[in-house]
């Protein structure tokens, strides 16, 4: 295992210490206290995180020839989001977002490294996800549009684990009547089936669950998302 730098072992031991030897100090400690020392020490742990892994990405990206108009870090205990702007978006990115993953595990590694300590890492390039991730949900608000106007099931492939995720929990909030989701298959052969055995509906009465913040700009099966 490879140890942090001792200027960064010994911050975050006195946070942490700083924090127990006032909790077994005071035989009367109120929450209120322990609230506030809480926040210190995050905030504490999160800007020296930050002073750790921006020199880090920094230097790395710079080593792949990558030009960076700007870099954002945020951390919030082991999740440490990283938000990159460039002009060099089609390396970083690659076909359908694949190369975000690669470049993930990458700067995981690399941080937990640094830091003796485990990080999930969330890569945003050029507002890529959060873009993506719109155009998913109105991919999803397409076909609930559809499976109201005729009941029944419709089967949903070519997803990834992460898209079924994030539509399984779209579909759950907006908590339509009837209907509902599941997973079937396994592995690279696992679908999405959306199923609704409500009341049949015109698409013009459906209308209020579409979003009006972009066109839809992908193919009917997914492939595109």
């Amino acid at each position: 295992m490879v140890n942090t730098p001792p200027q960064y072992t010994s911050i975050f031991v006195l946070c942490k210490f700083f924090m127990w030897s006032n909790c077994e100090r005071k035989k009367n400690f109120h929450f209120p206290i322990l609230s506030i020392y809480y926040k210190a020490y995050t905030i504490i742990f999160s800007l020296v995180m930050n002073t750790i892994i921006l020199p880090l990405i920094t230097e790395f990206w710079t080593g792949l020839g990558i030009a960076i108009t700007s870099i954002m870090v945020d951390v919030v205990w082991d999740d440490v989001s990283i938000r990159v702007e460039t002009l060099d978006s089609a390396i970083l990115i690659g076909m359908h977002g694949k190369n975000i993953a690669i470049f993930q595990h990458l700067l995981s590694r690399m941080i937990e490294r640094k830091t003796a300590k485990f990080v999930h890492v969330h890569l945003e390039i050029n507002d890529y996800m959060k873009l993506k991730d719109e155009k998913l949900m109105q991919f999803i608000d397409s076909k609930i549009l559809l499976i109201q106007s005729k009941w029944g099931s419709i089967r949903i492939p070519s997803l990834t684990p992460y898209e079924r995720k994030k539509a399984h929990n779209y579909i759950a909030e907006l908590a339509i009547i009837w209907l509902w989701t599941q997973s079937e298959g396994e592995w690279i052969e696992r679908i999405l089936v959306l199923s609704y055995t409500g009341v049949i509906l015109p698409i013009s009465q459906t209308d209020h669950i579409i979003p009006t913040k972009m066109e839809p700009i992908i193919s009917d099966d997914g492939v595109g998302i």
